[in-house]
Formats: C-alpha cells, structure tokens, sequence
C-alpha cells in the first residue's frame, strides 16, 4: 500500500492577509517478504538392499529480515514430517537463525536404480507472507549380475539342464532356466549384493563339476580373472558385492553306459538225450549309467523248443525296475525280451526252458544272445559279452555270448546170453566224439590281418630300404608298385573297420559216425536286423576243393537252421558256413567229420585154455579195418558189454596174431568176449568163450555199448562209471588211439584247440584271438619293421665305417 498524506501552510501579512499553500507526498510501502533455505542430507549414498532405512536430516534455515514461522513441512515419498521439538510446524525462526531434525526412512527399488525425494518447507511472517524452499535427495541402490554358462562333455550335446538361481536379500530372489552346451550364458540382470546359490538339477547319466570366479575382466579391472582353485567361489555360497560380476561354468560329463549279457546253462557238460530239458539263463547288467529300452534277443540252436510258459525275469531292484520286464515275442524264431530302462548297477536276470526234439542228430549245438539299449541322449549301447559263473561261461565275441550241449543218442541195450543148441548174436557200433571244443569267432579271419600286416611292411620296408641306399625310384612303374603294396595291406587292414558282420555258430556232428543223412545246425544273430543268408560248404573224400551244397535265407535278424547234406563216400568231411547280411559276411569256424560205415571182420581162432587169463586170436582179413581188440569178461552168461565190464585192449591191424590178458586174479569163474574196432570206432561182432559144460556147443556173444559224456576239452570221453574210459588231464590227442590208462582219445579235428580255438574254460585262447587278433598282430608287424630298420641301419654304419678303398 501507499502513505499518502498533505501539509498546508497559512501566513498572515503585517494588513492581515493570510496566505495558504498545500502539497502531499506519497510514500509507497514495499512488503519485504520472508526467505528461508532447506536442505535434506541422506546418511549414506547407496543401500545394498531394497526397504533399507536411511537417516535424513532436514534443516531449515531463515535467511530473511524478519522472523517466520514454519508452516509445513512435506517430503514427496514420506508425506507431512514431523519434525522434533525445536524443529517443527510452528517454529519460529528469526533472521539468521535455523532448526534441524532428523527423520528415518525405509526406501525402495530395484538393484541398480535410485531413490530420489524432495523435502519442502513452508514459513510465514507475522503479516502472513509466506516462503517456500525445497532440497531433493538421491540414495543409489548397489547391484552385481552372476552368469552362468554350461558346458558338456563331448560337447555339442542338445541336452537342456535345469538351473536354479536362488537367494539374495530379503525379498530373494529364485531365477529359474535352462542352458545347454549351445545356449548363451545365462545373465541374472542386475541383483542386488548378498549371498547367493547356482544348483543345477541333477541329470540322469552325467557328473556335474562347476567353478565361480571373479570375473575382474568384466569389471574393467586390470587384474587378470581370478581362476585358480584356491580363489574359486563355491556355486552353493556365492558372495555377491556390489559392482561385482560373478561368473560360473558348470561343466556336465556324460556317463557312458556299460551294457553286459552272459549266458549260461545248467546241463553243460553232462551229456544230454533227445527229449532232455535245457535251463538257459541269461543276465544283463547295466554299468556307470542308466540304459533305456533295453532288448534280448536270444536265439537256442535248432531243434531245441521253447517251453510254454518256462520263462521268468527278475531284477535286482525289485519293485524298483523301470518299465516291462518280460518275453515280449515268444521263441518261434529268435526269442526277444523286453527288459524296460534299466539303472546304473541293476541287473536283471531270464531263464527259460527248451526242450530237445526226440530225433535230434548228437553232435555239439551252439546258441547265441545279445542285447541292446539307449543311452539317455538316444544313443544306442551295445552289451558286451561277459563270461557267465558256470562251467561254461559263454562267451564267444565282443557283442555275442552263447553255450553249447552236448546231445549223444545212446545205443539200446543188448544182452547176453548162453543157451543151449542156439546162438544169440547182436552188436552195435561204438561212438568216441573226436575233439570238438571250439567257439566260432566272427569278423575278419586273422590269416587276411597277417596277411594285411606283411604286405604293408613290405611296402614301408622297401622305401625305408631305398632311402638308406639314397637310392632313388627312377620310374613310375616302381613308385607305383610301392604305392600298391602299401595301399592293398592298409585296404586289408581298413576291412575289419566296416559295417559289423552277423554272427553265425555252427554246431559240430557227432564223429566218427555212420550216419549219411547229416543235418549240421547253425545259429545266426545279426545285430542291424538284416535279412541273413547262409551258404553251407563241404569238402569231402572226392572233392578237390571247397564245394557249396547249400544255401538257406532266414528273416530280418537272423535265424536257426540246417545244412543237410547226404554225405555218399566213407572218409573224412570238413563243413563250414558264411552269413551274409546287408553285403557283411561272416564265416564260421570249421567242423570236421569222419564217415565210417564199414564194420571190422570178426577175430578168428578164439582160444582160451582153461581157467587161463589169456585168450589169442587172430584178427580178420578185413583189409585194415581193425583196428584194435577189446576184451570183456562176466561172471554171468548174460550181460552187457560195457565200461563195468572191459578189462583189457590192444592195437592190433588186420590178420594179425594177438594174446589179451586180463590183469585181474581168479579168471576161472568169468566169461571171456573179445571185439575187434575200427580206427572210425565202430566194432565187430563179438567173439567167446565156449560152455564145456554142454555137449552142443554154445558161443557167448557180447555187446559193446559206452555212454558217451563231454568233459569239455580233447576228446569226449565215455561215462565215468567204475572201469569207465575217460579223459586223463593233459592227455594228448591222437586219432582214435588208447592210452595205457585205458582213455580213449577219439580222432582230433580239424581247428580243435587251434587258433581261435575255445579253450575248457570257454574263452578263445590266444594272443591272436577274434577279440584281440588285430592288436596282436600289429605289434608283432611293427616289431618285424623295427627290427628290419635296425639291421639296415647297422649295415649302412659298417658300410660307412669301411677305408675309402673299400667302399
């Protein structure tokens, strides 16, 4: 507002005249309005974490000229403070003067944000003019990030694993996600600082090992990244700080499953009859990981029928195992189980019951199993053959397992006896299995690895020969012929490396024998599921060379199976069988048999004197049939002639003088019969003793007839019965001879005990054996190149040593 106010001046002169004036003057009032000042001030710049308390302090100040009074105070995020005693709503300030009061504050946000807010403050003088001030404030929240990267083992895996990221301050955080070896690491974003944990979910098959660090790279730090083992960070107790950056790889290695199969039978090596009943068990293991969808396919030797209803599966979890457990296609050709998904160190175990078809052939039959899974990445596990706990354990190649049984079809009985005025005459033909022990390996023939080997030394050696000389192949006829002896070994060698072969067993027929009609059993597996082809190979008395007489296809996977063949010509035969598959072929181990229809002639002039213990003879002209004599002795007129009852034997040729003597005491109270047989071991007739008691002269004839039983190595010697004919160990096989120790040794085979050849406790023996062959031999190659490099090398030296006149 404005003062206005006017002065009038009157004057009287000496004649009483007055005078009279007026002027005003205007005062403007100016209203000087009230200034204050406010400042807010935060405890601490930047929190670690989120609804943290923080100590403000507010100050208001009068930086006026005359006094106020405070009207307000306000904080935008607090809303109206308080204030204390000295420093509130109605404080008055007078020039110059201020007031502070401290206020404590929970504040929030997100890791690597801020907190901003303004305090104002309101006072006015005693005519109400007002004045208003304000202050802001900004307290930072601090943040770190932890990265996670993964890593596998072999890399390039697809799998995803399941992290967890979990901790932190109150509220805490759980990040979940997954990463695989193709993934970008894992970025937690900014978090705030505090203690956290990195789990990865644990994977079925794969080790998990993981190492946290300090990435001070990332931090713009000079120093180099913290990596070494005392520094690392534990992944379950990570220590964020703020403006840290924590990096941890989590490496997974996969586990690689190891699948077994063994396979045995209760019956081996006790001799077994048509009809007899067969207990086959196979086991499967799975090792170091888990398998999936894990398949047996088993495959028993033909003519051997599966039980109805004989099968049981078991596991060793019990209630436990994952999925079907159970023979999921019956044995109409091969039997297939379905095992389900198997644990690391669960094993499950199958049995069955076959029975053996009543006019089954003897001879030695073969069966074969293998089986299959998944890994956890779809990858197919192939079981690896094991040796079974059994007397024969089985095991035939890297992929295969299998048993065998022995089948002889025993001679009927036949007695003897003496009757007056008659002769009573039967005879039967003797049966010595020759040595048969082998197991068929499969894939390529180690004579084609030696083979390989020597070309490609050749090869190496003429050009390690050439440049010791520092000669030099003039032309390319040369050079090429050195390229070509070294690309064929190494073709040889390159051919064991392809698509694996099926595998085929073929069974060994009872030998010697005089049966013409001769169907030899086979057993093919193949693991790719492909049709099978078997061709049969003979080479007899009248072929000069390898003869194929038959050939059988079998459905996808393989089969069982025959190769008959009418065999016309008394002698010695060799089989053996090729599998094809899918263009890879497999070729079985060689089987031999003798054909012996021929019978000895009959000893002549029988004469025993008295109660002597000797009786002489002289065999038939029979051509060289006999082959020895065998003696036999009873107290009774009827009995049968058999191990219970032999007493003696010799070699003896044909039309040859003879004396057998019984090495017992007391012979005057035994009959004595002889019987002459053949190298092939199939005998005569039998000749006897006379009854003197009776005026018509009666003659004892005696049968032959030995139970025949299979030890597992050599020959297959006869029932071990008092007297019995048996195996001694370490008796040496010879064709058809007879030890002192009375063993009959049978005729050795073709391949027995050779190379590749199974030994008793049922593995193929020998460095060069199907497993190992090729390793074998390449040490052996390589020792041959090495030691001809020596001797070239010692050469040169002496040629270089020698005076100049010399050279």
């Amino acid at each position: 507002t404005n003062h206005y106010n006017t002065v009038t001046a009157v004057g009287t002169d000496d004649d009483g005249t007055t005078a009279t004036d007026t002027d005003d003057e205007t005062v403007t009032f100016t209203d000087v309005a009230p200034i204050i000042e406010v400042t807010k001030t935060a405890g601490v710049a930047s929190v670690d974490a989120p609804n943290t308390s923080v100590t403000y302090t507010f100050t208001v100040k009068n930086i006026g000229t005359e006094a106020v009074t405070i009207t307000s105070l306000v904080d935008d995020v607090f809303g109206s403070l308080v204030g204390d005693s000295d420093c509130k709503i109605g404080t008055v300030l007078t020039p110059d003067n201020s007031c502070t009061f401290d206020s404590i504050q929970a504040i929030n946000g997100v890791a690597g944000d801020s907190h901003i807010n303004i305090f104002t403050t309101v006072a006015e003088d005693n005519d109400g003019t007002t004045a208003t001030d304000t202050d802001d404030e900004t307290v930072s929240f601090n943040s770190g990030r932890i990265i996670i990267d993964k890593v596998t083992e072999p890399s390039g895996d697809l799998k995803n694993f399941d992290f967890a990221l979990s901790g932190g301050p109150n509220p805490s955080i759980n990040q979940l996600f997954t990463l695989a070896d193709a993934s970008d690491p894992y970025d937690s974003g900014l978090i705030f600082p505090g203690i956290y944990s990195v789990v990865e979910n644990p994977a079925n098959g794969w080790q998990t090992s993981a190492i946290c660090y300090l990435d001070n790279e990332e931090n713009n730090n000079d120093d180099d990244r913290e990596l070494s083992a005392v520094n690392n960070i534990d992944p379950n107790n990570i220590n964020l700080g703020a403006g840290q950056i924590i990096r941890c790889t989590f490496t997974n290695t996969f586990a690689e499953p190891n699948l077994t199969i063994a396979k045995f039978n209760n019956q081996w090596p006790n001799i077994q009859a048509p009809g007899s009943v067969i207990d086959y068990t196979i086991t499967v293991t799975a090792l170091e990981n888990n398998v999936n969808g894990v398949v047996v396919t088993d495959l028993p030797p033909e003519g051997f029928k599966y039980l109805s209803g004989s099968w049981s599966a078991s596991s060793s979890l019990g209630g436990g195992h994952i999925g079907n457990l159970k023979l999921d296609h019956i044995y109409a050709s091969p039997g297939v189980w379905d095992l389900g998904d198997m644990k690391a160190g669960e094993v499950v175990t199958l049995s069955y019951k076959a029975q053996i078809d009543g006019d089954q052939q003897p001879g030695l039959y073969n069966d074969l199993a293998w089986a299959e899974g998944a890994d956890d990445r779809s990858v197919r596990v192939l079981a690896t053959s094991m040796p079974a706990p059994a007397v024969d354990p089985g095991e035939i190649t890297d992929n295969f397992v299998g048993t065998q049984i022995e089948l002889a079809v025993a001679p009927l009985p036949q007695n003897v006896e003496l009757e007056e005025d008659e002769e009573t005459e039967t005879k039967t033909k003797k049966k010595v299995l020759g040595v048969t022990t082998y197991l068929p390996a499969t894939g390529t023939p180690t004579m084609w690895i030696i083979l390989a080997i020597l070309i490609l030394i050749a090869g190496i050696s003429l050009m390690i020969f050439a440049r010791r000389r520092n000669d030099k192949i003039k032309n390319m006829k040369d050079k090429t012929l050195m390229l070509a002896v070294i690309v064929t070994g190494m073709m040889f060698l390159g051919a064991d490396a392809q698509a694996m072969a099926p595998a085929i067993r073929l069974a060994q027929p009872t030998t010697p024998t005089e049966i013409k009609n001769q169907n030899i059993a086979f057993t093919v597996l193949d693991i790719d599921n492909r049709p099978v082809t078997v061709d049969c190979y003979k080479k007899g008395p009248a072929d000069s060379d390898w003869v194929k007489f038959s050939t059988v296809g079998l459905p996808s996977g393989g089969s069982s199976g025959v190769c008959a063949i009418n065999l016309d010509t008394d002698g010695g035969y060799d089989f053996y069988t090729e599998a094809t598959a899918g263009g890879e072929v497999s070729k079985s181990k060689t089987v031999s048999l003798v054909l012996n229809t021929a019978v000895p002639g009959t000893p002549r002039k029988y004469n025993r004197n008295g109660g002597s213990c000797s009786v002489s003879f002289i065999t038939a002209d029979d051509g060289g049939l006999t082959g020895k004599v065998v003696m036999y002795r009873s107290k009774n007129t009827e009995f049968v002639a058999d191990n219970s009852t032999k007493v003696q034997e010799g070699n003896f040729g044909s039309n040859i003088e003879g004396v057998l003597t019984d090495p017992n005491d007391n012979c005057d109270d035994y009959y004595y019969a002889i019987q002459a047989v053949s190298e092939g071991g199939i005998g005569s007739d039998f000749t006897g003793d006379e009854d003197v008691d009776v005026e018509t002269r009666t003659r004892t004839r005696t049968v032959y007839e030995e139970n025949i039983v299979y030890t597992g190595g050599g020959a297959i010697p006869v029932e071990e019965t008092e007297g019995t004919i048996t195996e001694e160990a370490g008796a040496t096989a010879t064709e058809g001879g007879v030890t002192e120790e009375g063993t009959v040794q049978g005729e050795a085979t073709e391949g027995a005990l050779s190379e590749g050849a199974e030994t008793e406790q049922g593995k193929v023996a020998g460095m060069f054996s199907e497993k190992n062959s090729k390793y074998g031999w390449v040490l052996v190659g390589l020792a041959v190149l090495g030691a001809t490099y020596y001797v070239m090398r010692r050469r040169a030296k002496k040629k270089s040593e020698l005076p100049l006149d010399e050279n």
